[in-house]
């Protein structure tokens, strides 16, 4: 049984969801990742998802470049064990870049 795309999206929106992360659905962009994710350090990363095995499209290749060369950090995901792992170092990550701030 092949897997869906859309399966996987729904599986790694409740992921998000449990690590208090919002995942947003990016419509109507040609090429653009299908979601951004929030976390709750502040850190944007946008996720492409794709059945596993299936390869990006040259627009979405071209982009990921785009996004990646303004700072922004593009994932491809193939199964919601692999957002799960993307996710988390993700937030280690923004976690260990996160000051406190001093009164004054």
């Amino acid at each position: 049984m092949q897997v869906l795309e859309s399966s996987i999206e729904r599986a790694c929106v409740l992921v998000a969801h449990d690590y208090k992360c919002k995942l947003i659905k990016i419509r109507a962009i040609k090429g653009f990742p299908d979601r951004m994710v929030l976390t709750p350090y502040g850190t944007v990363a946008f996720i492409e998802l794709k059945r596993p095995g299936e390869s990006l499209a040259p627009i979405q290749k071209h982009t990921q470049a785009v996004l990646a060369a303004m700072g922004f950090l593009c994932l491809e995901v193939d199964s919601k064990e692999l957002f799960k792992q993307c996710l988390k170092d993700l937030l280690a990550q923004a976690g260990n870049h996160t000051s406190t701030k001093s009164g004054g």
